[in-house]
Parts: structure tokens; C-alpha cells; sequence
């Protein structure tokens, strides 16, 4: 792993500070001792979007450390899917309460459909009390969003994730449209990428199953600029007075990023230098078990 280490060192560093900077602010947190009660609605539901998002960011920088970047890609989305739903919350602060309201009062669909998911209940067995409640809710729910079709019920907002971006700001859509392309490279089947699962020595065509650089930088950068705005809205929503802090970490994260996110892809460039046509009636097929390649 020491070259995936001195690659991306600067990266690695940031997030160790952030490490450093998160216990620091969850403790200035504890110390106030906020009472349940005495914070408005947003607030609270912001704390749980915020637990979530902390071990998130944990798991991908664990996995980046050991080569793992091809694989975070669903726990980059989800991250980023988790930004965008809270700041859509907060970005109209009259509506914040409001908004939060309708995501803790998405339960009911959520439950509705592990009703029509359940196993072993036979068509026309009466329903249970618990049952009826449950349909009853999401009936309730249709009803105070004056929602017409299942298209409504697809997301706690009524929109798309996308949609909700695009109504927070045009950066925040070019962000989710960004990661989107990237982290589909790697978790939906396609040609363009393959390439960065085989090397090419020789005669030989290896596949390779094993840890490597791939994918490690480019996740690393929207991992830590992703919870950076976690740590920023959490920060200001509870006034833990840290603010020049994050400004610093957020500084040194735009000297560090290079090619990562806004260079020339890649998989492209590796896909077009491959072997062609001519070439493939010589090739051998293997898998790569030599672990400590990337060493």
C-alpha cells in the first residue's frame, strides 16, 4: 500500500485532520448539553444525517487506505445523496421544519412497501392491526402532499435527488451529475473502465481482482470535500466556533487536488491504448495474485 500512500499523501493528511477536527467539535457538542426538546426540528434530524454521514466518510477513507477506491463508489453516492437531502432541508429556513416533517413522515411509505414485500402472506388473509395502521398512514401521507402517482412517493421529497440539488444551487447539481458519471464507472457493468481491471503484459491479459491506486485520489476528493460540508453546517447550526478551522482545511484541500477530479479521464486514455483486434489472438488469459504489487 506504500504507493497508494505517496500518492495520495496530502489527501490522507486532510482527513486525518478531519478526524482530529470532528472529536474536537463533537466534544465542544457534548459540553453544551443540548436538551432533545430545545432544539427545533431541523436541527435534530441534521444530528442523525450527520452520525450517518461521519461513518460513511470513515469506511471510504478505510477502504481508500487499503485500495479499495473502485469500491466506495456506493458509499460515495450515498454521501453525497445524504448532502444533498439535508441541504435541501436547510435551504429555505422557514420551510426547514416543515421539510423535516415530511422526511420523519416518509416512514409510512417505507413501511408500506415492506408490507408488499413480506413473505409467506397469502392473498385475501386479513390484515393485523399494525397493518391497517400502516395503510392508513401512507394513506394520510398522499393525501397531506397531494401526491397523484407513485412517481411522487419515489424519494421522502416528492423529486429526485438530482431535482433536490438543482433547487439548492447550480454547484451542487454539477456535483451530484459529476459524481454520478464517476461512480457509475464502477458500479453498473459498462466497457469504458474495464481496462482498469486488467493490465496488459506482453501476450498476456490479467485480470486483476486485487487492491490498487484506481479510483483512490478521485473518491478521496469528494469524500472529504462532501463531509467538510457536513462538519461546516454542523459547525454553524450548533455555534461550536470553529469556523476558522475549517476554513484552513478547506484552503489546503484546494492546493492539494490536481488531476483528481478535473483532468482527462483515465479509463479513457488506458481503454484507447489497449491492444487492439490484431493483437488479441496471441493474448493468454490470467488473474493477477501477486498482492504486493502495489506495495
Amino acid at each position: 500500500m506504500k504507493k497508494i500512500n505517496e500518492d495520495n499523501r496530502g489527501l490522507f493528511e486532510i482527513a486525518d485532520r478531519i478526524s482530529e477536527i470532528s472529536r474536537d467539535l463533537l466534544e465542544e457538542f457534548n459540553a453544551k448539553k443540548n436538551k432533545l426538546f430545545d432544539l427545533p426540528t431541523h436541527k435534530r434530524i441534521f444530528l442523525f444525517f450527520f452520525t450517518k454521514s461521519l461513518k460513511t466518510h470513515a469506511a471510504v477513507y478505510k477502504l481508500c487506505r487499503q485500495g479499495f477506491g473502485q469500491d466506495v463508489a456506493n458509499l460515495l453516492r450515498g454521501l453525497l445523496d445524504n448532502l444533498i437531502s439535508i441541504e435541501y432541508i436547510l435551504h429555505d429556513s422557514d420551510l426547514a421544519d416543515k421539510k423535516t416533517v415530511r422526511f420523519v413522515e416518509y416512514k409510512w411509505v417505507i413501511f408500506r412497501r415492506y408490507l408488499g414485500a413480506k413473505k409467506g402472506k397469502v392473498a385475501g388473509d386479513p390484515l393485523t392491526e399494525k397493518e391497517q395502521l400502516i395503510l392508513k398512514k401512507c394513506e394520510d401521507y398522499k393525501e397531506k402532499y397531494e401526491i397523484t402517482s407513485d412517481r411522487g412517493l419515489l424519494t421522502w421529497s416528492g423529486m429526485s435527488v438530482k431535482d433536490m440539488a438543482k433547487r439548492v444551487s447550480t454547484e451542487l447539481l454539477e456535483e451530484y451529475e459529476s459524481t454520478f458519471r464517476f461512480c457509475s464507472r464502477f458500479l453498473h457493468p459498462g466497457i469504458v473502465g474495464d481496462d482498469e481491471y486488467l493490465n496488459y503484459k506482453g501476450d498476456k491479459m490479467i485480470f486483476s481482482p486485487i487492491p490498487s491506486h484506481v479510483g483512490v485520489g478521485q473518491a478521496l476528493v469528494r469524500d472529504i470535500e462532501y463531509i467538510m460540508e457536513f462538519i461546516e453546517l454542523f459547525n454553524d447550526l450548533f455555534d461550536l466556533g470553529r469556523g476558522e478551522e475549517i476554513k484552513q482545511i478547506n484552503k489546503r484541500l484546494l492546493k492539494t487536488e490536481d488531476f483528481q477530479k478535473t483532468g482527462n479521464d483515465p479509463a479513457i486514455e488506458r481503454a484507447v491504448a489497449a491492444p487492439g483486434k490484431g493483437f488479441s489472438d496471441k493474448i493468454v488469459l490470467q488473474f493477477d495474485l501477486d498482492r504486493e504489487e502495489i506495495s
